[in-house]
């Protein structure tokens, strides 16, 4: 048979999983039974959905287990940037950072137990990575090899846990109270469910008008059905709702919409295959039954968003919402009901833990300044190691990927040592590695990408062989203790921009004041040129979101040690996207109207 008609045909077609191209073809009958069956495999191919791979970070976490592990190994010795996008406005968490006191309990600080909106997250199939937007309102899909945004789908409220993708759709939630599925080719509307839809009533939330029943649990799927909740207020109904995910209609066996009270079902949910466990916040992490949607009783705790399921199908979910720490739980039937002993269903608990990643018979646990290796077997440390002031850690081959601020390191899984690290704008509050590459967002909206070939390492081949080590105990970080000294005004924190504040103060006398000011990531001490009544020591370079100790002294006199807390900072740089390619479409339209 001769090859043109084939390269012909091929060409002309143009086929993949997105569009077929239609066309008369004239040949001869001599080839006609010979195509057929050519052309009725790549027609196949053409309509059949995008399946992930492997090789994919589908949705949140990596899978339903959220286990944030991948068996995609990256070449740490050339890791480097790839590029950078930045989303034209920063994230809009619902809830922010820790809370300062439980005047109740006269208690305080509370660790942050609604975390889980920090940042954009990403997922990665194939050569897209979609994000859902707390800021916009909107799912964006971008390149993978550039970049660059190729199309949008905005809802009526903040998107707040990462979409998942599944058979070529994006499922997931948003504060207006839907949840929505879409095609994940070009972001095209499939269908969208809300069990309250007919009610009208709206909260403010964020300055933005949202349901009181928001989906902020993301979209599961499991078995061609899609799980979410709707919930905010305790003292309000939620509801746990698992709908097709053909038609986002409940009706047939498996789907249902159950109606609770005295919920607030917040947090990515996952799924040990016959449970859903589902976040609360402050409040224990609920059971459901999957098939029926009934309520099986809370685990353990106190509360927290994070949960893991091991390869075990035990549960790892956060201790207290008093202190930081992480336990695992049992999950058969050891689950906490009314009247039973809580210590039952622990099977083992990581004091200070935040998050943990297990492979094979090792646990990886997070705390706020260090990386253990736990023989679970065995129940022994194999190393720790207390260098690292990180949020966020994955495991990707035989290399953990961890989040810290303005940094991402790949640590070695066999010493705990950095084989390789990259400085990015913000902390890094979501990791995925995909598309042989590692994407990492941060709280100042950036996603970076790495990838193989892109810079020349050193610390591979330096950290690589040193052996595995338990570091001693990490030294808190010396606190400034408070003063006495007062002033005849002040001192006020006036914000001059998004990193820029002013110390004002004034004093009875001319005098030349100093300014300690920091946080645990660094100190200053800014002093005066020369002494004045009044006083304006500027500070520069500081972040979004963090909180800043600061402290005041005049000879050997200090005032107390007081807080700036910069999340209430609501300025703006008139450039908040100086990458054109990056520009939402919003942005663009507004711009072509005063053109």
């Amino acid at each position: 048979m001769p090859l043109e008609p084939l390269i012909y045909i091929r060409e002309k077609l143009k086929i993949n999983h997105r569009y077929t191209a239609i066309m008369k073809i004239s040949i001869k009958s001599s080839l006609k039974n010979a195509l057929l069956p050519l052309l009725a495999i790549i027609i196949f191919h053409s309509c059949a959905e995008q399946q992930s791979t492997p090789q994919d970070w589908p949705q949140f976490k990596k899978d339903n287990y959220r286990s944030g592990n991948s068996s995609v190994q990256l070449d740490a010795a050339t890791l480097g940037e790839d590029w950078v996008y930045t989303a034209a406005q920063m994230p809009v968490p619902a809830w922010y950072g820790p809370a300062k006191e439980d005047t109740y309990a006269n208690s305080g600080p509370l660790p942050s137990m609604r975390d889980y909106d920090l940042s954009y997250y990403p997922i990665i199939v194939g050569d897209k990575l979609y994000y859902g937007s707390t800021a916009d309102d909107a799912i964006h899909c971008l390149d993978v090899a550039t970049g660059k945004e190729l199309w949008t789908f905005t809802t009526g409220g903040p998107i707040r846990v990462a979409p998942t993708f599944h058979s070529g759709k994006l499922y997931f939630g948003s504060d207006d109270g839907y949840g929505y599925c879409i095609k994940a080719s070009n972001g095209k509307l499939v269908w969208k469910f809300s069990p309250s839809q007919d009610i009208k009533e709206k909260v403010m939330n964020n300055n933005s008008l949202i349901s009181f029943w928001p989906v902020r649990t993301g979209v599961l799927v499991e078995d061609e059905v899609a799980y979410f909740g709707a919930s905010l207020l305790p003292w309000k109904d939620s509801y746990f709702c698992a709908v097709d995910i053909k038609t986002g209609k409940i009706g047939k066996e498996g789907t249902y919409v159950q109606k609770y009270q005295d919920l607030t079902l917040e947090g990515a949910m996952a799924s040990t295959g016959t449970k859903i466990i589902q976040p609360q916040g402050r409040v224990s992490p609920m059971f459901f039954n999957k098939q029926t949607g009934a309520s099986n009783g809370q685990l353990a705790g106190t509360g927290g968003c994070f949960v893991l399921i091991t390869p075990e199908k035990n549960i790892v979910h956060p201790q207290s919402s008093r202190e930081k720490g992480i336990m695992e739980t049992f999950a058969d039937n050891r689950i906490l009901d009314e009247g039973q002993n809580a210590k039952q269903a622990d099977f083992m608990s990581f004091k200070g833990g935040k998050e943990m990643v297990v492979k094979d018979s090792i646990s990886y646990i997070l705390t706020d300044n260090s990386i253990s290796a736990y023989n679970r077997n065995a129940k022994k440390v194999i190393w720790s190691k207390r260098n690292y002031l990180a949020h966020r850690i994955i495991i990707s081959g035989d290399m953990l990927y961890v989040g810290g601020t303005d940094k991402v390191y790949a640590v070695s899984t066999k010493n705990g040592h950095a084989l390789w690290e990259a400085s990015v704008d913000g902390t890094v509050y979501a990791l995925a590695v995909a598309n042989n590459a590692l994407f990492a967002s941060t709280g100042e909206g950036h996603i970076y990408k790495f990838a193989p070939n892109m810079g020349d390492n050193s610390l591979y081949a330096e950290n690589k062989d040193k052996p595995a080590v338990i570091d001693n105990e990490v030294q808190e970080m010396v606190k400034l203790e408070d003063g006495n000294l007062e002033f005849a005004a002040g001192p006020f924190v006036n914000i001059l921009g998004p990193n820029k504040v002013e110390v004002h103060f004034i004093t009875e006398e001319p005098v030349i004041a100093s300014l300690d000011w920091g946080n645990d990531y660094g100190r200053r001490v800014i002093k005066e040129d020369s002494p004045s009544k009044e006083h304006k020591i500027i500070v520069e370079d500081i972040r979004k979101d963090f909180t800043y100790q600061y402290q005041l002294s005049v000879g050997d006199g200090k005032t107390k040690a007081l807080e700036f807390d910069n999340f209430f900072n609501f300025t703006y740089n008139e450039n908040t996207n100086d990458n054109e390619t990056n520009e939402s479409k919003f942005l663009k339209e507004i711009k072509n109207l005063n053109n």
